[in-house]
Parts: C-alpha cells; sequence; structure tokens
C-alpha cells in the first residue's frame, strides 16, 4: 500500500503567543501537534514547533525498518527534548502494507469510522508515549486528533458529520465548529482507506469453505474496533522456514533428450533467479536513494515554504533564506547519481531555488524615468553635480554656474558665482555649499550670491568630498584618511573622529546626523559623535562596483549608494539590510545624484542633464 491509497483532508486553528498547531504530512507520514505555554516566552512557540515538527521528520525517515516499536522509540527521543515549560500532545500514523501503526505523545486521541460504527483506537496518556497498531479496510475513515480538539468535538459530535461525506466535506463540515472561540492548539488529519482497485479485482469469490470464510470475514467488520487494533505479534530469532524443506523430487530416470529439457530448464530457472536478484537489488538500491532523498530534501522544502512566507515580508531576509537553501543543495547535489529519479527531483528542486535567489538579487527597472532638467536651453549649459538637500534642487557645473530647481524641473533662481572649478556640491535649507580651487563656498538661496568661507579647502585631489549639518561644514580628507570638522563661521580645522581611526581611499560623504564614508571597493562605513558605528550590508548578492556615490539626509529611513560600474541604485536600510535596487542604463557611469524620499524620486547626472525615477 502507498499514500495512494490515503485521501487526506486537515484542520488547523490559528496561533496564539501561547498555543500553537499543526497537522503535517508526507510520504507515509501524518502528523498532528500541539503545544501550550504557560506564558509567552523568548523564543516565538509557533518557531519552536516547527522545530520539533522538523526533528520529528528526521528521527522517523532515518529509520531503516519502520515497526512500531521504531516508530514509537523515534517518537520518544523527540518528546524527550521537548522543553518543560510546554505541554504537548503528538499523534504519529503510518502504514505498513495494511496494517496502521499509531503512536501518540502525551493527550492525543485516534478514532475510526468502520461501516455504520465510530469508535476510539487509540488513546494518550499526559506524559506517556503509546503505540497501538491495527488492520485497515476499504472505506475506514480515521481522524488523528489532537488533545484539545479530542475535547471540543467529542465523538457523538463527531460521529454526524463522518456520513457519507468525503474527507474533504468532512473537513469543511467540521472547520466551524473549531473555529469557533478556538484555543489555538485544536488540530486534526482526516484519512480515508482505499484498497488498489486491481487488488479488489483480483479477490474471487470461491465456493464451499472459501466462501464461507468470505462470510465469516464480512462478519468480523461488525466487532468492537478494540478487539481489532492489537500490538504485533513479536517472533523469536531463527523461527524462518523454508519453503524448500517441502518438496522432494522423485527418483526418475530421463532419455538423454529429456536430459537436455531439464538442463535447459534449469538453466532458464537460474536466469530468472538472477534477473530477479537484479531486480531486487535494484529495487533496494532505489528505496536507499529515496529514504537519502526524503532525509535530505524534505527539510529544506520546509525552509523552502518559510523563505516564500518571508519574500512578502522582508525580502533581504528572503534572499539570505534562499541562498542558504541553493547552498545546501549544492553541498549534496552530486551525491545523487545522474539519471536517477531522485537526482531529476534534485536537480528541479535546485532550479526553482536558484530562480528564487536571481528573482531577490536582480534590480527593479526604474519606472517612469524621464529627462528632468535639460540646461541646454539655460544659462548653466550643462550639469556635472545635482543635490536635493534643504528641500530644494541645485543643480551646478565645474564652470560655476548654479541653479536652484523646482519640482517641476524648472530654473527658480540662477545663483551668481565668479568661482571656478567646482568639485562638490551640498545644501541646507538656508545655503548651498560648494567646493571649488578657491575654497568652500557658500551661497545664501536668497540673495544668490556667493562667498569664500574656508580658503584653505579647495577642490583638489586630496579631498573626496564635503558635507554639512547644523551649519558646521564636514570634509573627507582623502590624503590624511580622516575627516576635517569646521565650525559655522570658522575657518580652523578640527578632527572630527575621537578614537584613532583610519579610513582606506574614502570616496564620499553623506551626513543624516551620522556620518556616513563609502570607500572605493564599496565598503560603507558610520561614525557617530567621532566614534565608529558598527554596520554591515545584508542581503546584497551582486558585489558593488568601484566609485561609488553616497547619499542620504536628515530623517530619512535609509542611505542610498549610486553603483554607477552596475547600473544601479541600491536603497539600504540604516541597519544594513538591502531593501530594494533600481536598475538603469542611464545609471551606468552616472556622475552624480539626489535622493528625495518625502517626493519618492530619485535624481541622476548623466550627459549634463538631470533624469529622475520614481521611487
Amino acid at each position: 500500500m502507498n499514500s495512494q491509497n490515503i485521501l487526506i483532508a486537515k484542520i488547523i486553528t490559528n496561533a496564539t503567543d501561547t498555543t500553537w498547531s499543526q497537522a503535517y504530512s508526507t510520504i507515509n507520514l501524518y502528523v498532528t501537534l500541539s503545544l501550550t505555554s504557560s506564558e509567552k516566552l523568548e523564543e516565538a512557540i509557533a518557531s519552536y514547533g516547527k522545530d520539533i515538527l522538523e526533528r520529528l521528520q528526521r528521527e522517523f525517515f532515518a529509520l531503516d525498518d519502520k515497526n512500531l516499536e521504531t516508530v514509537k522509540k523515534a517518537v520518544e527521543t523527540v518528546t524527550e527534548e521537548i522543553g518543560k515549560e510546554y505541554s504537548y500532545s503528538i499523534v504519529l500514523a503510518t502504514t505498513n502494507g495494511e496494517t496502521l501503526y499509531i503512536v501518540v505523545g502525551s493527550a492525543g486521541m485516534v478514532v475510526i469510522k468502520r461501516g455504520e460504527k465510530l469508535g476510539t483506537i487509540a488513546k494518550g496518556e499526559e506524559g506517556t508515549v503509546t503505540a497501538f497498531s491495527g488492520h485497515l479496510q476499504d472505506g475506514d475513515i480515521i481522524v488523528l486528533e489532537t488533545s484539545d480538539f479530542a475535547k471540543k468535538i467529542p465523538s457523538d459530535k463527531l460521529s454526524p458529520h463522518l456520513e457519507g461525506a468525503t474527507v474533504s466535506e468532512i473537513s469543511e463540515n467540521i472547520a466551524p465548529l473549531i473555529h469557533e472561540d478556538p484555543i489555538g492548539n485544536e488540530a486534526a488529519i482526516i484519512l480515508q482507506y482505499k484498497k488498489d482497485a486491481e487488488e479488489v479485482a483480483d479477490i474471487q469469490e470461491a465456493p464451499g469453505e472459501e466462501k464461507k470464510e468470505k462470510d465469516q470475514k464480512e462478519d468480523k467488520s461488525d466487532e468492537p474496533f478494540e478487539d481489532e487494533i492489537i500490538a504485533p505479534e513479536e517472533k523469536g530469532p531463527g523461527t524462518t522456514t523454508s519453503l524448500f524443506s517441502k518438496f522432494r523430487l522423485p527418483s526418475v530416470n530421463f532419455g538423454k533428450k529429456r536430459k537436455i529439457l531439464i538442463i535447459i530448464a534449469i538453466f532458464a530457472l537460474v536466469a530468472v533467479l538472477a534477473v530477479s536478484i537484479l531486480i531486487e537489488k535494484g529495487r533496494q538500491e532505489e528505496k536507499k536513494r529515496e529514504q537519502q532523498f526524503t532525509q535530505q530534501i524534505v527539510p529544506l522544502e520546509k525552509k523552502l515554504e518559510d523563505a516564500n512566507t518571508l519574500a512578502g515580508l522582508n525580502k533581504s531576509l528572503a534572499l539570505d533564506a534562499y541562498s542558504e537553501i541553493k547552498k545546501n543543495i549544492e553541498d549534496i547535489r552530486d551525491s545523487y547519481l545522474k539519471d536517477t529519479t531522485q537526482r531529476k527531483k534534485v536537480d528541479a528542486f535546485y532550479s526553482e531555488v536558484s530562480k528564487k535567489v536571481d528573482e531577490l538579487s536582480q534590480a527593479a527597472n526604474s519606472q517612469n524615468e524621464k529627462v528632468f532638467f535639460d540646461p541646454q536651453n539655460e544659462s548653466v549649459k550643462k550639469v556635472d553635480m545635482v543635490t536635493r538637500k534643504g528641500e530644494a534642487i541645485v543643480a551646478a557645473n565645474r564652470d560655476g554656474g548654479i541653479v536652484i530647481l523646482s519640482g517641476e524641473g524648472k530654473v527658480q533662481k540662477t545663483i551668481k558665482n565668479e568661482f571656478k572649478n567646482i568639485g562638490s556640491i551640498t545644501a541646507d535649507k538656508e545655503t548651498v555649499y560648494l567646493l571649488s580651487d578657491s575654497g568652500v563656498l557658500s551661497a545664501n538661496k536668497k540673495k544668490a550670491t556667493t562667498e569664500k568661507i574656508i580658503p584653505d579647502v579647495k577642490n583638489t585631489a586630496d579631498v573626496a568630498g564635503i558635507d554639512t549639518f547644523l551649519g558646521n561644514v564636514y570634509v573627507l580628507n582623502k590624503k590624511d584618511a580622516t575627516i576635517d570638522k569646521y565650525t559655522s563661521g570658522s575657518t580652523t580645522k578640527k578632527a572630527y573622529f575621537t578614537d584613532k581611526i583610519t579610513l582606506n581611499s574614502p570616496i564620499g560623504i553623506s551626513i543624516d546626523s551620522s556620518i556616513w564614508v563609502v570607500e572605493d571597493d564599496g565598503k560603507i562605513r558610520k561614525f557617530t559623535k567621532g566614534k565608529e558605528d558598527d554596520f554591515s550590508l545584508k542581503g546584497l548578492i551582486k558585489p558593488l562596483g568601484t566609485g561609488n556615490i553616497l547619499y542620504t539626509d536628515i530623517d530619512y529611513a535609509n542611505i542610498y549608494l549610486l553603483d554607477g560600474k552596475n547600473g544601479r541604485v541600491v536603497q539600504i536600510a540604516k541597519n544594513g539590510e538591502v531593501k530594494n535596487q533600481f536598475a538603469s542604463k542611464n545609471l551606468i557611469n552616472a556622475v552624480s545624484f539626489a535622493v528625495d524620499e518625502t517626493g519618492k524620486k530619485i535624481y541622476f547626472v548623466k550627459d549634463s542633464k538631470i533624469y529622475s525615477f520614481d521611487l
């Protein structure tokens, strides 16, 4: 008998902080499991329950011989590890031919409907593991119930719902009763045993004693179920009987031709026997391969289900989960022979997981991308850099042209400036700051004029960039691999770092209240009040290129990185998790960018124009 003989339906309730249940089935394994804790614990009860279920699968499928005793021992091994802070109910069922094995861990119940009768065939006791077995008959309906399911729907209440219905209809009828004021640990599996059609067709009625024997068997179905379910008989060692001991060959003299025929027949029998041995050997090898597949892949399939659920909540964590599953498959893939059924299943599973990894690791194409500002017919003629800091879009070029733009890309104001060779731009609500070959400049947005405020800091290869916070100017000193601070109205340099910190090829700076620095190899570092904070990227599959540009602002929820080598903007939460990626061919070799989180826009400079797309 295989799982195709079993029709199945499941009923479970929603978990709470202190209760959880599950109805689980896989290859010839049927389990109902519930957990209850007296109070909310640090580890989520659902997570702990899933771990128990996974351990139960591993113990079961690791068994070479799945008899009643070994299955019971597997359940005992799992229950011994369940914490004392939990009460539990486990009902496990499996079949061997037409025999049903049942193991109940702690409280739990199994009822059966056979013909017109309904009876209890297995009932567990609190804190113990009990085993039962019995013979199945065609049409039997078996219900595996957790303890609280059995309390909520006793047999007399269950019986009317089992009359003349399929397992799916039974489940649909019972579900409303369970979901009325649920505790959260009610679960059940409904099974119906169907004999193979070919097996039923092979049963022939014979006259006389055989007919009588059949009638006796039919009468037996009316006996109480308690007599039907018994423990398997134990046989002592060495009690096997050879069938060949019942036969003796007579002494007969055969002629030459007959002897040849007998020899041919013997060779034919030997050949048949050899083929049978090879077939049996192949069957055993197939069984071992299937067992290996079940032990290794079933847990990974469960992890894939969890990762699929996580994908809708946190793409970064889901990507980590998919990547781990993919690596696990790669580690075991070659242990399966090519062209075997199991290898084909493993390859198909690997392709499915790889597709998930590719989907999450690829950047989404930019949406609503367009030219936001074309300076060709404006006074600035071209744009080399842009910023959105200080709630206004400011564009500038290296020749000193500076304009303030509206949200529609129209020039609102042109700032007069005589200084040239502009290399960096930033701003706050009132002032635009620029790094020029004559020093750091400030431009009042209302007056639209510039003045030199820090003459000693000039646009040279020694300075990687500037930014401002609360009127102070911070200079990314590439030569000394440090950050210099200039307080508002002062031209005196102060060290920002309070600890001994060395930057490695820093190329970009951006400030929200902490200072963020990107280094040439793509590493992002975070500093607060002169000290370095722990920070690392999580969930980024495709490595960053070199020459990246960093951007964030006060009250922004994320930091943003322009990876011009790979044509993408990466959105990163401030805990390091990669939240999203935006791709565009125009982003390749873009020279500057800015982000408006409130207005949900990203701006970037390419070919002397400013482009925008939706965030």
